[in-house]
């Protein structure tokens, strides 16, 4: 074996050092030392209320039926803990290396029916396509297995149950199950998702035969995406979810985006803090919160929805006072059929000026 060589040993399936180098995991003193960014703190926040985190399995899961309530659900450790085994000519050490999962919860709908029910938001994944998305997520649910079969090899042993040699060395008993696994992705940008759905579709399978492929284990990724939810997806969510990805999924264009607002006035005006961060982070609106940040806090967002519409009334009269300039009418002339002072005019004419300047500059 290649001198350093490392690998990780999870359950006896071997996971290259690559997984390292693309960010799937890191050693446990990082999550501390890294502060969350903004946007990543209001999704995660976001998503760890039981009645959003519902909503959201639901419409990915049950086709937006209330299968999933928020009593259902209970909130685990987001950290999953493997072990790098370095491997050289004068030392065998393992070195335990965690990778934090944004929310992780576990449902239980009735004593006969269970359900682990992973939503994830990757860092790199909140406003930005990730490309590697269903290689984390592979990783990820194999590290949640591992470690459910380690739980009951530890147990077993403990217990002394093996009832023959094959489950000693397993570790699991012939009629041991393990809690199924399930990740989705919840991308929060308004653009479409150009990314890999499936582990094939990151392969070069150029040249291999169908009936190879065919043996190829796949890996699929379960996708929520704002740009592709159709407006029956959204009503059918109960929590802020529909609020919030439905601003998400019109905020490409600011006149739908204002209609949506616009048709869900009153809601917005008693709108949870958690959600109205949300949207103020996505959506690049200017809400401005006063005071404590408390758990039952409302506030009050048709305020900044009226900024943003002012803000846009004012961008089209910049607009048409430059499109007026660049047909070489005068600023009094722009002034007596816009409307618009001639204050206006001339502070907006400075501007063309100047960003003609540094145009020229630039070349």
């Amino acid at each position: 074996m290649t001198k350093n060589r490392r690998y990780f040993l999870i359950s006896e399936i071997f996971f290259y050092e690559f997984t390292k180098q693309v960010g799937l995991v890191r050693k446990p003193a990082e999550r501390k030392e890294k502060k969350l960014k903004h946007k990543d703190a209001s999704m995660i926040e976001f998503l760890r209320k039981n009645a959003e985190f519902a909503d959201i399995a639901n419409l990915a899961l049950f086709q937006g039926n209330p299968v999933i309530k928020p009593e259902h659900l209970s909130e685990l450790d987001t950290a999953e803990l493997i072990h790098i085994m370095e491997i050289n000519s004068s030392v065998k050490k393992s070195e335990p290396v965690q990778r934090y999962r944004d929310v992780l919860k576990y449902v239980k709908l009735n004593e006969n029916e269970r359900y682990h029910v992973r939503l994830i938001i990757g860092s790199e994944a909140q406003s930005e396509v990730h490309y590697a998305m269903p290689v984390r997520n592979m990783l990820y649910d194999s590290l949640n297995y591992a470690a459910q079969v380690n739980k009951l090899a530890v147990a077993n042993h403990k217990n002394k149950i093996y009832s023959n040699s094959k489950e000693f060395l397993s570790g699991i008993t012939k009629d041991d199950r393990l809690i199924p696994v399930v990740t989705i992705v919840v991308f929060f940008g308004n653009e479409p998702w150009d990314g890999p759905l499936s582990l094939h579709q990151m392969l070069n399978l150029d040249g291999i035969p169908e009936h190879i492929i065919e043996k190829i284990p796949d890996y699929n990724i379960i996708l929520i995406s704002p740009n592709s939810l159709k407006e029956q997806d959204l009503e059918k969510m109960t929590s802020t979810a529909r609020l919030v990805l439905g601003a998400i999924k019109h905020s490409t264009d600011k006149k739908n985006f204002l209609s949506y607002i616009e048709q869900n006035k009153k809601v917005l005006e008693h709108f949870p803090v958690y959600a109205a961060a949300v949207i103020n982070e996505f959506c690049n609106l200017k809400l401005v919160k006063n005071g404590s940040k408390k758990e039952s806090e409302v506030v009050d967002m048709s305020h900044c929805v009226m900024d943003f519409k002012a803000e846009c009334i004012q961008e089209g009269i910049e607009m048409m006072i430059k499109n007026a300039l660049s047909k070489g009418h005068t600023p009094e002339e722009i002034v007596d059929f816009i409307g618009v002072s001639l204050e206006e005019v001339l502070a907006v004419q400075e501007k063309l000026l100047q960003e003609e300047q540094k145009l020229e500059m630039s070349k």
